[in-house]
């Protein structure tokens, strides 16, 4: 009987074998440092790749991978005030032109995701990227704007208080 129980420790160290207490303990000692809520797939996952999340830590492909691990969202960083580039790669003024030098803006980096967010992923999104974020730094979630299309009126087609209301400001 011992030899079976001392056979079957090895899967409470394999985080897809092990029962979910223990992959909970595992995020424990790791270190776990997003407090939102996982389902056990997304524990199980987050056990196996949490040491390359820290080491990815304050990296722009490490908040785009973050998002994309615990959201499903493909998002895009726009560094808006400078732009990283190498010797020889851009003519000035033409491919590269100087930035700010607002110490704000030179911090600021905007996250430009491809639809409109719930407030609960929104909020999400947010804890990952302040987490994985460099200390100093900000950024701004750039949404697309949702299209409001205006009702027009028609000239000798629309009726005053049958499709158009007046209201006083």
């Amino acid at each position: 009987v011992l030899l079976g129980v001392i056979d079957r420790m090895q899967d409470v160290y394999d985080p897809d074998l092990a029962p979910e207490p223990f992959v909970d303990l595992m995020l424990l000692r790791m270190g776990n440092p997003f407090t939102f809520p996982l389902s056990e797939i997304e524990k199980r996952k987050l056990v196996q790749i949490l040491v390359p999340i820290y080491q990815s830590k304050g990296t722009g492909p490490g908040i785009v991978d973050a998002v994309r691990l615990f959201l499903g969202i493909e998002v895009e960083l726009n560094v808006y005030a400078w732009s990283p580039v190498g010797l020889g790669e851009a003519i000035m003024n033409e491919s590269f032109i100087l930035g700010s030098s607002d110490p704000d803006d030179l911090l600021t980096f905007q996250v430009l995701v491809p639809r409109v967010l719930t407030s609960e992923e929104r909020r999400k999104m947010s804890q990952i990227i302040d987490y994985m974020m460099v200390a100093e730094e900000l950024f701004v979630i750039i949404e697309p704007q949702e299209v409001v299309t205006p009702d027009h009126w028609q000239l000798g087609f629309s009726l005053l208080n049958f499709q158009t209301f007046l209201h006083s400001a």
